[in-house]
């Protein structure tokens, strides 16, 4: 059987390893702060050369000529319907009191 004490959480190794990450963000927040990144950027900038395979710009083909505005349907006619009989009002019934 294992003793308690050595199944038992090691902080040291928890606090080495927090320890470890934060240097490191620091280092890379160093080094963009720093302006690294910015000489970075400019070595890896790529000119691309660009031909052009025809040298005259097409002609715009002419917009066709406005139509006509559609006419609208005529709308249907609407229904009349009868107007509702309002529904009767009823006193409340009378309630005996002994």
């Amino acid at each position: 059987m294992q003793d308690y004490a050595s199944r038992q959480r090691q902080p040291q190794r928890h606090v080495l390893g927090l320890v470890l990450v934060l240097v490191l963000h620091l280092l890379v927040f160093w080094a963009i702060q720093s302006g690294l990144s910015r000489e970075v950027t400019k070595k890896i900038q790529v000119v691309a050369d660009v031909l052009l395979l025809t040298p005259d710009k097409p002609s715009p083909t002419p917009a066709p000529a406005p139509a006509a505005p559609p006419v609208p349907a005529p709308r249907p006619p609407v229904p009349q319907v009868a107007p509702a009989v309002p529904n009767p009002v009823l006193p409340p019934p009378a309630l005996a009191v002994p």
